[in-house]
């Protein structure tokens, strides 16, 4: 016969099961709002990464085919990688490949300056305008805003995430034609 005495003592009771499963819930919502920061800053540092590893292609690609390839800023979500070839003596653009931007990265704006760390007069635009930055194969990098007639100057593209915690830039020098990126403005 089986009494109260003879009760099989393995498992867990419900208030155990219930403590257990509190932590848990405290745990998740401590974490939850950590690991979607550090999941918008990463997806933010890979679109800076993908639009310098962009500009250092067109750069690669103007060197080796001998035709002048550009960056061109469409608007503040998107921009072209572009073949730019001269038909009766004018540039005409056409396109490789369009890239939008996922909704938390906007391009803020493209200076004609290369804004890197101690340069000072050279501040992110408060619009994004049209803007191409230009590799030639011949000669120096060109930059331009607004009118798209580009002129051999550095470039600088500003980046910022949808709520504006986040900041970047990409800077193209002119000589070199070599991009590098850095964080905030």
């Amino acid at each position: 016969m089986s009494g109260a005495s003879d009760r099989d003592e393995r498992g867990f009771t419900l208030v155990e099961m219930l403590v257990v499963v509190g932590i848990i819930a405290v745990l998740a919502a401590v974490a939850l709002p950590l690991l979607g920061r550090d999941s918008t800053s990463a997806a933010f540092e890979a679109q800076v990464r993908r639009i310098a590893d962009n500009l250092r292609r067109m750069r690669v690609a103007a060197i080796s085919t001998r035709e002048d390839r550009a960056l061109t800023v469409i608007d503040a979500q998107t921009y072209e990688l572009q073949r730019v070839v001269d038909w009766n003596g004018s540039k005409v653009a056409s396109r490789i490949q369009r890239v939008r931007l996922p909704a938390q990265v906007v391009i803020q704006g493209v200076a004609t300056c290369a804004a890197a760390p101690g340069v000072t007069g050279c501040s992110a635009p408060t619009s994004v305008a049209s803007a191409r930055i230009m590799f030639s194969s011949v000669s120096d990098v060109s930059t331009s805003t607004g009118t798209l007639d580009a002129t051999p100057r550095p470039g600088t593209i500003f980046l910022r995430s949808a709520d504006g915690k986040l900041k970047a830039r990409v800077i193209v020098y002119q000589a070199t034609g070599y991009s590098r990126q850095y964080e905030g403005w």
